[in-house]
């Protein structure tokens, strides 16, 4: 089970290859990374402290039967609370009315990246993961 944590990156992308870079370049720079289930079957399913986390980065074509502004119902039914990162290759002109619907829902929007995404660019917005102390 997954505990709030502000180390904690949740994604949702279906491109294996784009997870797989993703993943391991913020897991360099401190980040826990979690994916996402990217299907309209699979999301039903997932427990509510997925949406916990602080940091969701949502690409907006994830499979047929779900897309962006779907996961974003999720976001909202959940009370997600954190930051949205958007991501898309195949759907950039869907990046700025994403941002508006979730920023309408006082979402915060950290920044809408078309792909392939700029780390150096994405970092800064997102910010370095504060450090645990035990």
């Amino acid at each position: 089970m997954l505990e709030k944590s502000p180390t904690v990156l949740v994604v949702f992308e279906d491109d294996d290859t784009t997870y797989e870079i993703l993943s391991k370049t913020m897991e360099q720079n401190g980040w826990t990374v979690v994916r996402a289930p990217h299907t309209a079957a699979e999301i039903k399913n997932v427990p509510d402290t997925l949406f916990q986390c602080d940091v969701i980065m949502l690409d907006i074509l994830l499979d047929p039967s779900l897309d962006g502004f779907e996961v974003l119902k999720h976001l909202v039914a959940k009370g997600f609370r954190g930051t949205l990162v958007i991501i898309s290759a195949n759907a950039r002109k869907m990046l700025g009315p994403l941002q508006a619907l979730a920023e309408g829902y006082d979402i915060k929007v950290a920044g809408a990246f078309e792909k392939p995404v700029d780390w150096n660019r994405l970092q800064k917005v997102i910010g370095t993961p504060p450090r645990k102390t035990d």
